[in-house]
């Protein structure tokens, strides 16, 4: 019952300006994926380790869960799928489905509004319909097989209509898939320089491209390790059979995006590749001309300026994430080649090194950092080394540049300066 006065579903579609705000809405249902603090990724990849992670960190059909042991287990944590019973409603906590929803009920309404113009009739129906494959698609990744949502169900309808069995995973990439190619068809090239956040035709089709060179990896085609995974019904929720023909979808797709014309990389023309690297993250650009950014929007550095600045360099600064040291092998060398190419048996302590490369894990030499100019005594192992590894990497005894300050001989081993022993701030890794 809808209270006199309160607005209903009736009052969202009766102008444009309500409409597009019904839209924004929907975009606000996407997870923040990339909140310093709240990035489950990080925690279960190989890119970095932080010493904020604690206590809870687990990961189940219904939520993803890490928490901060710095305050409580259930403190912060990271829910796709929506509140559930049992779990506290948290600072990250999305309703996934939910937007899904909305995304239809906007599809099969805006149509109705008297004042529509038709580019944005057509344009924000493709924003719909990427909303909905990229919701979906953020559900297949962190959930694997899902109940895809077709349609926008009535509230009213049985629960029989809800509670229904989860797609097979080529299913899921199917459906998804061409929810992108519609609203690539329906979407704009480009939106003018004040509608960061917003999709554009390549925002689809790098998604859709994405979409299916994770479906094309061995990961999902034909793993061993999922044959035993079916529905009540013995049907395989996972392909069985590996199929080489998806790379060539994946390929294609890709090509799709560089067709564009739009897209190059920051950089490609032999320029400075420390300042290159700085201007893809500090420079506001979107859409057109030498640019990287597909789909982008501005937003606060904070966050990670302080997760990222080492304890003693002073202010607020917490230090507490550290690049793992399979990520600073995997740079190469300033000749091109890789230092690190595996590990023996497996073992990162036994890195197997390419005697061509140039590269050193023992003795010390002085060395003169090629951006900021430093001369230090350090580790060859961190000489000669390509330039995205000094924009990228710094270690133990370096001097810290800062906005108005430099801050020399940071310090991450035990008792440091910038180490443990004193505080639960400090780069794990010592990176």
């Amino acid at each position: 019952v809808v209270p006199e006065g309160s607005p209903t579903q009736d009052d969202i579609y009766k102008t444009q300006a309500q409409a597009e705000k019904m839209l924004f809405m929907v975009y606000g249902k996407c997870p923040d994926l990339f909140h310093a603090q709240a990035m489950p990724d990080l925690s279960g990849g190989d890119d970095l380790i932080s010493s904020y992670y604690g206590s809870v960190r687990y990961f189940s059909w219904k939520s993803l869960v890490y928490a901060t042991s710095q305050e409580s287990p259930t403190n912060t944590y990271f829910n796709m799928w929506g509140t559930t019973s049992g779990l506290p409603t948290g600072n990250y906590s999305y309703n996934i489905y939910e937007g899904i929803r909305y995304a239809y009920n906007f599809l099969n309404n805006i149509g109705s509004v008297p004042d529509i113009s038709e580019a944005n009739l057509r344009y924000w129906s493709g924003e719909a319909h990427f909303l909905i494959a990229h919701l979906h698609q953020i559900l297949l990744e962190y959930y694997g097989p899902i109940v895809l949502a077709r349609e926008e169900i009535d509230l009213n309808a049985p629960a029989s209509s809800v509670n229904v069995p989860r797609s097979t995973y080529d299913e899921c990439v199917n459906f998804i898939e061409e929810e992108f190619r519609k609203a690539a068809d329906m979407l704009p090239d480009y939106w003018g320089p004040i509608a960061y956040g917003r999709a554009i035709k390549a925002t689809a089709l790098a998604y859709r491209a994405r979409l299916l060179l994770y479906s094309a990896r061995k990961l999902f085609n034909g793993n061993e390790l999922y044959k035993g995974i079916v529905n009540k019904n013995g049907d395989h929720l996972f392909p069985t059979q590996y199929d080489e023909k998806k790379w060539e979808l994946a390929a294609q797709a890709a090509k799709d995006v560089m067709n564009l014309n739009l897209y190059s990389l920051v950089g490609a023309d032999g320029t400075d590749p420390y300042a290159s690297f700085n201007t893809l993250f500090t420079s506001v650009g979107s859409g057109t001309g030498a640019t990287e950014k597909i789909y982008t929007r501005i937003a606060s550095g904070y966050q990670w300026r302080v997760v990222t600045t080492p304890p003693s360099v002073g202010g607020t600064a917490y230090g507490g994430y550290g690049v793992t040291q399979k990520q600073v092998d995997a740079f190469a060398m300033a000749n091109g080649r890789y230092p690190i190419t595996g590990y023996t048996d497996g073992d990162q302590a036994r890195p197997i090194i390419d005697p061509d490369a140039g590269y050193s894990e023992s003795g010390f030499s002085k060395f003169k950092h090629p951006i900021y100019g430093d001369e230090l005594e350090t580790f060859k192992m961190y000489q000669n080394r390509e330039p995205r590894f000094y924009v990228n990497v710094f270690w133990s005894g370096m001097t810290w540049h800062g906005a108005n300050k430099k801050t020399a001989n940071v310090q991450f081993y035990f008792n440091g300066n910038s180490g443990p022993g004193k505080s639960h701030n400090y780069p794990p890794t010592g990176y």
